[in-house]
């Protein structure tokens, strides 16, 4: 059958980072207990074991940004919830035909924060020349100012009745392959990384990578449905 017309996802992410997609939840609770992640969205997958950072923005024309989180579980993650009585995120999952390599048939775990202040990444943006990450804490101002801890890439998915999709260019549509983006500067604001891109485009995945020393380390997967006016400085 052919594909019928469709809204656009406000995120969208290949399957290297998530085979399958269990449940997203925001914590309801602002609970100062959970700590820098109190009040986001959480996402899971059934098939990495992992937790993800999820930022969602609808400005009459929704999109988001998704990025894996510092946690492996034991099995893949099917449901999280937040519990008042202590604060934390309880996740229960199990591994069927999928699964985390090497994980157990079932997990029942709590995610909880320890008062540490390392910093972690918390919220993600495009915004009108490039993107912007919001971390817990201050970061590195030597290392996020460097645009070379930067890498950006880019393209499009086909809309078909098939299973998956490859990678297709933006800047030569129809051709199967990835644009790569050139960083043009990254400038730091105590915990706010503002990295400018050569151009910002509408695409289906736009995915920035950052290394700002020790594990502070990772790759945001945007997608970009419309392109936000250029705003104030916060």
């Amino acid at each position: 059958p052919r594909a019928t017309p469709h809204t656009s996802p406000h995120t969208t992410y290949h399957a290297t980072a998530n085979r399958t997609v269990a449940v997203a939840v925001t914590a309801v609770l602002e609970d100062e207990r959970f700590g820098p992640l109190s009040g986001r969205y959480l996402h899971t997958s059934f098939g990495k074991g992992w937790m993800y950072g999820l930022a969602i923005e609808d400005d009459g024309v929704p999109q988001g940004a998704v990025w894996r989180l510092p946690f492996q579980f034991d099995a893949g993650i099917q449901r999280l919830r937040l519990a008042p009585h202590d604060g934390a995120v309880y996740t229960v999952g199990l591994s069927g035909w999928q699964g985390p390599g090497g994980g157990k048939d079932g997990c029942l775990e709590r995610v909880r924060w320890t008062g540490a202040d390392k910093p972690i990444l918390k919220g993600a943006r495009v915004v009108h020349d490039g993107v912007e990450f919001e971390f817990s804490g201050p970061v590195d101002p030597t290392l996020a100012s460097n645009p070379a801890r930067f890498t950006a890439r880019r393209w499009n998915y086909q809309w078909a009745s098939n299973y998956g999709s490859a990678h297709y260019s933006l800047i030569e549509p129809g051709m199967k392959g990835e644009d790569p983006v050139k960083i043009e500067a990254a400038k730091v604001a105590g915990s706010i990384v503002h990295v400018r891109l050569e151009d910002v485009r509408v695409v289906n995945q736009l995915v920035v990578t950052y290394d700002l020393g020790q594990e502070l380390k990772g790759e945001v997967f945007f997608t970009v449905n419309r392109i936000p006016p250029q705003t104030l400085p916060r």
